[in-house]
Order: C-alpha cells, then structure tokens, then sequence
C-alpha cells in the first residue's frame, strides 16, 4: 500500500525509536498496506505472552471479540469512504490514488460488510479504479500481483478476467523459486494466500517454500535476503495466516510463528514491529496489532482469552473521533494504513477473505 494524505513524516521533534523507521517501512508500505513500522527494538520478550493455538471455532465478525465493542466499523468506514478519490482509488504516497492502497481499502470495506455494515458504491467504485491501474501494479511483482488477485477475489470479481486478463495465471505457471515468487517472505505470503482464495493446485508448493523461509526464532522476514534477526511481527503474522489458510494446521511452523509474535507484545497488551532490543519497553502500533490480532484468530485462540481480549481492546483505543485510527499515539492524526488494516481484524477475520 501506499501513504495517507494525513500521514505524518517522522521528524526530529520525536522520540529516537520513532525516528528509526527505515527503507523497510517504505517496502512494507508498498507492498503490504502497513504503515510504518517501528524498527525491532531489542531481543528482550515481552512481559505477558499471548496465548498459543489451540482449538477453538473461528470467529465470524469483530462483535464476538471481548474488547472490541468499543471500536466502530461503521464509523472507520464512513471515514475511509469519506477519503474515496472521484476516480475510485484511495490516495498514496504521490497525493493521488495509488493501487495498493486501494487494494487494501478494498480488504478493508470487504471486511466491514461481511461484518454487516453497509459500504454503498465504495467498492464497486474502487474495483473500477483497478481496472485502470491494477493491472500496472500487478506487473510490479509477485507480491502485489497477488495482493490483487486477494482483493478481486474478496470482492467477488473474476480474477481470470479482470481488465482483459487473467490476474493469477503468470503466478501459476511461473517459478516456485523466492526470486520469481517474490522479494521475500511478505510476498510469498501474498502469493499463499492469494493460491488459496482461487483454489490454485500450486497452494502445497507455495506453502512448502513459505514454511521453508522461517527464521530460527520462529519469525518470518520481509526481505529474501533476511538473516537472523530480521524478522518482523507483521511478515511473521502474515505467514502464519498464509500457512493456516492452506489446511497445514498442524505445522510446527505455527507455534513457532505465534511464540515469536508473544516477544513482540507490549506489557499492557498490543504489539509492535519488533521485540525489544535494547531493553526499553515495546511500543505496540496499530498496524501490527490488527495483523498479530488476526493471526491469532486465524489459529483459533479464543475470543475469551485474556491476552486476545487485552490486545483487541488495544487495537479498540487506537481509533479517533473520526472514525479513522492512528499508527501509533506519539501521531494521533488519522493514519488511512492504520485504518484500513484495523477493519478486517475489527471484524474477525483473517485473510484470505470469501466473496
């Protein structure tokens, strides 16, 4: 995704682990809708760990979450329609609508009605603007290629005909090596759970290479070229997602992903980019909170459970007046990144999303 119009660009007035953000947020922006993030802070665990996988049955919309009752979904989506550009998109980094963010505010709005909340023209109109530019956006890479395939297929298009072509089918027939699939772990993720939605005979072979790219610490990074500790609580959540979503629900790789993630949850619940590496407390932003949320979810922690109840309410505080949320409370502006990755985990739902 790209930037909001009301994004802040970090200065010299705040805090030093804000300033640190790095290229990797601009490549997570990009690619993944995710605002950014905060730089991995230090290799110390979190005070309260979440909760582990275990059995349970998925949850249908955010009103069976604990501690999400406070946040409005029909308030962050009529502030996200609210920001709809004449020609469909939503706006990015340039001041004009830009793909990738449309494509997540398209998960978003998908999210929001299945949750029962009415998204009038929004998403038909956002649909009409890919078919002017999602096709440039999808020639990018692996990643965004399938993060459209995500959306269209959310939206109930026909991802073997969208704009004159057949969205998937470069992915199917290309090259399982990370180098055709994708950058890294984040677009291979992508590249999973887009297989998944369009039911692809190649989901095995994607999910096999995604559980390959683990790091020894359980994470997962954005970048291919990721050595250890590179890993990141947004990458890792999405893998998590990606491997669940294939039916591999007995993967080590799962418990592994999810006790990574504990380490990067704050005291007081909520999560951050990275665990602390410095011994200062981690800072939890809205971002990685709703994609850890829905990682979670995706492996069946109960909504009763305390840490899941603790975080969602978290992820419930981060939202404004408007109705948009903010990244993180040192930039309380509206973040549209934050937004429309807070709505489907406000929902209850983990990627991919069902027409």
């Amino acid at each position: 995704m790209t930037e909001t119009t009301a994004r802040h660009v970090p200065g010299s007035s705040l805090p030093a682990w804000l300033r640190r953000i790095g290229p990797i947020a601009l490549a997570l922006a990009l690619l993944a809708g995710i605002a950014a993030p905060v730089v991995a802070q230090d290799a110390t665990p979190a005070a309260t760990p979440g909760a582990t996988a275990v059995a349970g049955t998925p949850v249908a919309v955010g009103s069976g979450i604990l501690g999400l009752g406070d946040a409005d979904i029909s308030a962050a989506i009529a502030a996200l329609l609210a920001v709809q550009a004449d020609d469909g998109g939503f706006i990015g980094f340039s001041g004009e609508s830009d793909p990738g963010v449309t494509v997540d505010a398209v998960l978003a709005l998908v999210a929001a009605e299945e949750a029962g909340v009415e998204t009038g023209t929004g998403i038909d109109d956002a649909l009409d603007y890919l078919e002017v530019a999602g096709v440039a956006y999808a020639e990018v890479g692996a990643g965004q290629r399938a993060k459209l395939v995500l959306a269209v297929t959310a939206a109930g298009a026909d991802e073997t005909d969208f704009a004159g072509q057949d969205l998937w089918a470069p992915i199917e027939g290309g090259d399982t090596s990370p180098a055709v699939i994708g950058d890294g772990a984040f677009a291979l993720a992508l590249v999973t759970l887009a297989a998944v939605a369009v039911e692809s005979e190649r989901t095995g072979e994607f999910n096999d290479l995604l559980v390959s790219q683990q790091l020894e610490d359980g994470s997962w990074a954005f970048s291919a070229d990721a050595a250890p500790g590179d890993g990141d609580s947004n990458t890792t959540a999405l893998a998590i997602q990606a491997i669940i979503a294939t039916g591999d629900v007995e993967d080590p790789a799962i418990a592994a992903g999810l006790a990574y993630l504990d380490t990067t949850r704050a005291e007081a619940g909520g999560y951050g980019f990275g665990p602390s590496l410095d011994g200062t407390p981690v800072v939890p932003d809205a971002n990685s909170t709703a994609v850890v949320l829905q990682a979670r979810l995706a492996a069946l922690v109960p909504v009763d459970d305390p840490a899941l109840v603790e975080d969602a309410t978290v992820l419930a505080g981060f939202q404004n007046e408007s109705g948009q949320f903010r990244y993180v409370d040192e930039m309380p502006e509206d973040n549209l990144f934050a937004t429309v990755q807070a709505v489907p985990a406000i929902a209850g739902l983990p990627l991919p999303l069902a027409a």
